[in-house]
């Protein structure tokens, strides 16, 4: 299984920030990669484990906030 930093390293190299496409391509590559059950795990794991998610670039769309 990939981790999760290998994916958004891929996925964040030729992007400036994490947009909807780039979630987008993150959850095909989790998939492709580690079938529906592991990408489910990897990225669960890692919002629930990662309290520097915030390192990574995210941007919601105008007018959401958390």
């Amino acid at each position: 299984m990939h981790s999760f930093e290998e994916l958004m390293g891929e996925v964040m190299a030729t992007a400036e920030r994490f947009g909807h496409r780039e979630h987008v391509r993150l959850t095909w590559l989790a998939v492709r990669r580690s079938g529906t059950a592991g990408a489910v795990e990897l990225t669960a794991y890692q919002m629930a484990e990662a309290p520097d998610i915030k390192a990574f670039p995210f941007t919601l769309p105008q007018g959401q906030g958390v």
